[in-house]
């Protein structure tokens, strides 16, 4: 279990970089050639179900508050925890610099086929996973003046951010409250249908909503929100397994219809997002220095995120399930 991790390691580049910043121009990345995987195993399987509670609780604390130095590599770290023959907890934690959670399936994917030649006592030979460093060349190679001029015009007379911390709701100790709620089975077949009617993705149909919650609550016609992106380019080969960070925030500026249908409406969302997928690499603070507004001003103060469960499927004689995911 421990060297199919450790072989993770080995085989994806990103996993093992650093970054560094003093006394230096600009940031660099820096990939370490050969690391050891920070791998520790607890058992605890002589405690009480309430001590195994209390335990896994400690150790969760622990490692969050244990953090990460971006100098020192590797970013990220596994913990296993044993609380009975055939019952054990994994703590798997990284850094959002070197992986986004699109990874988590690429890197569950690599468990399972060097787990089980493991067993097999097999280590066949692979192709090489592609590396992060064909994105960062992909970066440097593209259009500048096309991107800018994409991003100038999506902001074209934009000249005041709309807030909404006035909306927001917040205790004496500024934390931010949350509260969840679920579309019922019938609900939900009734979304996914509408969806298929109007031939857009459930992704237009939540930021359509998202753009009429925006309009009730300022008034405005012409609202800005914030939408978190893959940003992997279709033009970069096998980017979709390549492990590294290229998920971003952009922002999303959308005119409410006067006179389109909602179908047509929708439609044109998504022709939108369409259109943005070649400029999503763009940095906020780019975006930023483009736009009209002040320094001090927010381009955003709401983000939209639509995810799709993201799967982690063991291999034979193991099976994973997912307990909870904190971002920290």
């Amino acid at each position: 279990f421990e060297q199919a991790w450790q072989n993770i390691l080995d085989r994806h580049p990103a996993l093992r970089t650093a970054f560094v910043w003093q006394g230096l121009k600009k940031p660099q990345q820096i990939v370490r050639a050969k690391l050891t995987l920070p791998f520790r195993y607890l058992d605890i399987g002589d405690q009480t179900k309430e001590q195994q509670t209390h335990s896994l609780n400690q150790v969760c604390e622990k490692d969050r508050a244990q953090g990460f130095s971006p100098e020192q590599a590797p970013l990220t770290r596994v913990t296993l925890i044993k609380l009975a023959e055939a019952d054990h907890r994994l703590i798997w934690s990284s850094h959002h610099l070197v992986m986004d959670r699109w990874c988590i399936p690429i890197i569950f994917d690599d468990f399972t086929r060097f787990y089980e030649n493991l067993l097999k006592g097999q280590l066949l030979p692979e192709k090489k996973s592609p590396p992060f460093k064909h994105y960062m060349r992909w970066i440097q190679q593209a259009d500048e003046k096309a991107c800018k001029g994409f991003w100038l015009q999506q902001l074209a007379g934009l000249k005041s951010s709309i807030p909404l911390t006035r909306f927001s709701h917040t205790d004496k100790n500024n934390q931010i409250d949350s509260e969840t709620c679920y579309l019922t089975g019938e609900n939900w077949q009734n979304l996914k249908k509408s969806c298929q009617h109007q031939r857009v993705t459930m992704a237009s149909m939540v930021q359509g909503a998202w753009s009429l919650l925006m309009n009730k609550f300022t008034g405005s016609q012409d609202v800005v929100f914030g939408v978190v992106v893959s940003g992997r380019p279709a033009a970069i080969p096998d980017v979709e397994s390549i492990v590294g960070t290229f998920v971003n925030n952009l922002p999303v500026r959308v005119q409410l219809p006067r006179q389109l249908t909602v179908g047509e409406w929708l439609k044109g969302l998504q022709r939108d997002a369409q259109r943005r997928a070649a400029y999503e690499h763009v940095s906020l603070t780019q975006l930023q220095t483009w736009s009209k507004l002040r320094s001090t001003q927010n381009l955003f103060d709401s983000i939209l995120v639509w995810l799709a469960p993201s799967q982690t499927t063991g291999p034979q004689g193991l099976e994973f399930t997912p307990i909870s995911a904190d971002l920290a």
